[in-house]
């Protein structure tokens, strides 16, 4: 489990490595959305310090609750740009600047139209997602942090009722210290496989600083950038 102190450093050293070296052409559509996507990571993981610091973790965990949501969108398009039909929202401009981008990846040359890999694509789940990355067991860190974030009887009665024999207490319990620890430790996985992958795609010379076991040439030996 990382520390707070080395998380601390950690997301000191993704801003540093970050700050002037990751820069992306216009007509690069899927690394500019996949940039797009680390600095939202970046942005969650430094809410979730801030969280930490002030022993509110259950509030951290609403953040690496959308951090991993991130994290999987993120690695399934580096996996396959057409993932990217997934992102698409309903705003007609948007859709053709995604279409045209894509076309130039060789969009359609596996035989299919654009209307099924959107159907394909549209329908897509978030079990689906994580499977499709070889992540089930993150998958089921995700189901954590949700129940957390929900307001289900567990994560209720975890934190604001005591029962006893006679009665039933309804109060704001204070956070358990250490319990941020697995929060901490996801969020710090998962960006730290995203700073390998996109300083790998764009070459500054930094991805080495984050290499870890989850770090594979293969899922970033792909063409991104159109």
């Amino acid at each position: 489990m990382i520390s707070f102190m080395d998380f601390e450093k950690f997301l000191s050293d993704v801003n540093n490595s970050a700050k002037n070296n990751l820069h992306v052409k216009k007509n690069e559509i899927v690394v500019v959305y996949l940039l797009a996507m680390y600095y939202r990571a970046i942005n969650l993981s430094e809410e979730i310090l801030y969280f930490i610091r002030n022993n509110k973790p259950e509030f951290a965990a609403i953040m690496a609750r959308a951090l991993l949501e991130v994290y999987v969108d993120f690695m399934n398009l580096v996996k396959e740009p057409k993932f990217l039909l997934h992102l698409m929202d309903e705003n007609k401009r948007s859709k053709n600047i995604i279409i045209t981008n894509l076309n130039k990846l060789g969009f359609g040359n596996d035989g299919h139209d654009f209307n099924y890999w959107n159907e394909r694509y549209k329908k897509i789940n978030m079990i689906e997602k994580f499977k499709n990355i070889g992540m089930n067991n993150l998958y089921t860190i995700y189901r954590t942090f949700c129940s957390d974030t929900h307001n289900s009887i567990i994560s209720l009665r975890n934190s604001h009722i005591d029962y006893s024999e006679e009665n039933v207490v309804i109060k704001n319990k204070s956070s358990k210290k250490g319990s941020g620890s697995l929060v901490m430790n996801k969020s710090y996985q998962c960006l730290k496989q995203m700073s390998f992958v996109i300083h790998s795609i764009l070459k500054t010379g930094l991805a080495s600083n984050f290499r870890s076991p989850q770090s594979s040439k293969k899922s970033i030996n792909i063409d991104v950038n159109g």
